[in-house]
């Protein structure tokens, strides 16, 4: 009989120990795949929600404008730069916006907000807010805003309600009183948006912050991946001058950049704990296998087996149980991220990095993530069992013999 035909026998002399330990490795590469899945598709979502909810794979500031914010600081003739990003090659939208802080009142409740002007025709290529409405429409007109559904809670107002916007002049400071009304509500998941921006037309704004035909930004949707810095940063070189700044959106959060590369990271933190854990048990499993089986292994080197031969044995049992263990697990794997990739995970409105999860998180699996994950599981146990074959190398005969 060989060593590998014999290492499969033995693993089932004792089956529940052995159903144990295999069980431990299969939930262990199990959980593993979940959460390889789980950091995929909740890293994928975040970079999607900041890129499509107002950020945009790069923008355009005025220089200077980034690290201070002064209204003042403008991007002139942005007409210029708009009909430049039109024929460049790479850019599927451009989206000119303005900033301005005012104050939403309602009979006696009001609250600060973010103004946000923008056209409708380059925004939607770029953070397709109109998709993210939950009631009410795009405004018609000139005295029509959008507001956030966390802003239109707490104010208690809605669709068709009519609420007074103060906007300031940025050069003269005259207040600018505006009856507006609300023409729908958005739930985009960035709490920029959510909880304090009123969305209204570019030239309205424009005239209330009396800046004339300036911009203080230009969004971009860019066609290469979110994640391919090198692509986005080559787009967007032209437009980095001495009175303008293009950064990728990699810059602009450099909190979620770090992220998305420190995920690995992460998974290998993970991936040492689980190991850890796992390797105890298979060590606990084939020493004790190891003492129950003692008279065996003496009389095998009575007969003559070396002790290279024995630990090969135990080695080659190792090798079984993981290999066991690690199907299992990846088709437990598999079965729970087929399932969770068609039902999603729910967040129940959690935030993090600036992005509140109210839609499902959906499993995304690199497969070579998968491989990688399984291998090691595999070669984990044979590894572990080195630490056993080395004491049943060292078995007296003479001693096993009289083991009880």
């Amino acid at each position: 009989m060989t060593i590998i035909k014999m290492a499969w026998r033995n693993l089932w002399r004792n089956p529940k120990r052995t159903a144990i330990t295999g069980s431990a490795i299969a939930i262990g590469l199990a959980t593993m795949i979940f959460y390889l899945g789980w950091m995929g598709g909740m890293t994928l979502h975040l970079v999607h929600t900041m890129t499509s909810s107002q950020l945009g794979y790069a923008q355009i500031h005025a220089d200077g404008y980034l690290s201070s914010r002064e209204p003042e600081l403008t991007i002139k003739k942005p007409a210029d730069i708009l009909e430049r990003l039109k024929s460049r090659k790479g850019v599927i939208g451009a989206a000119p916006r303005i900033y301005g802080d005012g104050l939403l009142a309602i009979g006696d409740r009001s609250t600060n907000v973010t103004c946000i002007g923008y056209e409708e025709a380059q925004e939607k290529l770029v953070s397709g807010w109109s998709e993210n409405l939950t009631s009410g429409g795009l405004p018609a007109g000139e005295r029509e805003i959008l507001v956030g559904v966390d802003l239109a809670e707490k104010l208690e107002i809605e669709v068709g309600s009519k609420v007074v916007l103060t906007i300031a002049d940025i050069y003269t400071g005259d207040l600018n009183y505006i009856l507006v009304k609300i023409a729908g509500i958005l739930a985009t998941n960035n709490p920029v948006i959510d909880k304090q921006a009123a969305l209204m037309g570019l030239s309205p704004l424009q005239k209330a912050l009396g800046i004339g035909d300036d911009i203080h930004e230009v969004a971009l949707s860019l066609d290469v991946s979110p994640t391919d810095l090198e692509g986005i940063k080559w787009i967007i070189a032209p437009f980095n001058t001495a009175k303008t700044t293009a950064k990728p959106w990699q810059e602009l959060v450099p909190v979620v950049a770090n992220m998305v590369k420190l995920q690995s990271i992460y998974m290998g933190i993970t991936l040492v704990i689980v190991f850890t854990l796992i390797a105890f048990g298979i060590v606990n499993t084939l020493s004790m296998s190891l003492l129950e089986r003692m008279k065996e292994f003496g009389v095998l080197r009575a007969l003559g087996t070396t002790p290279l031969r024995l630990a090969a044995l135990v080695i080659c049992e190792g090798a079984w149980l993981g290999v066991v263990g690690s199907s299992l697990g990846l088709f437990l794997g598999l079965i729970v991220h087929f399932i969770l990739s068609k039902t999603g995970i729910t967040m129940g409105n959690a935030e993090a990095m600036g992005v509140t999860f109210r839609s499902p998180i959906y499993p995304i699996l690199d497969p070579t993530g998968i491989a990688v994950v399984t291998a090691l599981f595999i070669t984990l146990t044979p590894l572990v069992s080195l630490i056993v074959a080395k004491k049943a190398e060292k078995v007296d005969p003479i001693k096993a013999l009289r083991h009880e």
